[in-house]
């Protein structure tokens, strides 16, 4: 940050260091700037209006983006909120809601953090994030004042198709295609499918 609060973003690639850019905070980047998002900061202040870079080519995508954000390891795909729905654009497209809720991706594995003191971002081992399971992490307060955690579980496919495996559960797992899950819901635990989940299989209870 300068002087007068602006910020001014640089790359280093190719043992040189170049400036990126003006008001610019950088979300997320990759191969020496080719492809890259970043929010604008007039006057040293985050906004929510983030762009996709690449090649040289700058398009505004979001409006109102939170400051967390996911991508996959190409970066041609990045999630991220709009008044606390989960979004998504694909290669620079317009941003699209993928669920009435904030969720996150449990596809990949953690490949490396970027963004810094204004933005955070998940950059994830994965060609994408999608095809596999997403999940919102509910926290809450019974009658006792005890504290719990609930989750919804979803699966969302390559085509962004959602489909409802699991609303309220205690726990889950993944399967480790990312298929089918399996959770515990009022004392009993299910197996859910993602090509059939209307139809979840109670494996046991303690009812």
């Amino acid at each position: 940050m300068t002087d007068d609060n602006r910020i001014i973003s640089y790359v280093y690639s190719g043992g040189e260091c170049s400036v990126y850019g003006e008001d610019r905070c950088i979300v997320a980047i990759a191969d020496g700037a080719a492809r890259s998002y970043y929010i604008e900061a007039p006057e040293g202040k985050t906004t929510g209006r983030l762009h996709f870079v690449q090649n040289g080519h700058d398009k505004l995508i979001a409006e109102n983006a939170s400051p967390y954000f996911e991508t996959n390891r190409s970066l041609s795909e990045i999630t991220f909120d709009v008044n606390e729905k989960t979004h998504v654009s694909r290669s620079g497209s317009g941003a699209k809601q993928l669920v009435d809720a904030s969720v996150f991706s449990l596809r990949g594995e953690q490949y490396a953090s970027q963004g810094g003191e204004a933005a955070a971002t998940l950059v994830k081992n994965t060609d994408s994030l999608f095809d596999g399971v997403f999940y919102t992490n509910i926290t809450g307060q019974d009658q006792n004042g005890t504290r719990y955690e609930q989750y919804n579980v979803y699966y969302i496919n390559s085509s962004l198709s959602v489909s409802k495996l699991a609303l309220g559960t205690d726990q889950f797992s993944v399967s480790a295609d990312g298929k089918e899950i399996l959770c515990i819901v009022d004392d009993g635990l299910y197996r859910v499918s993602a090509y059939a989940p209307k139809k979840p299989q109670l494996l046991t209870s303690s009812t």
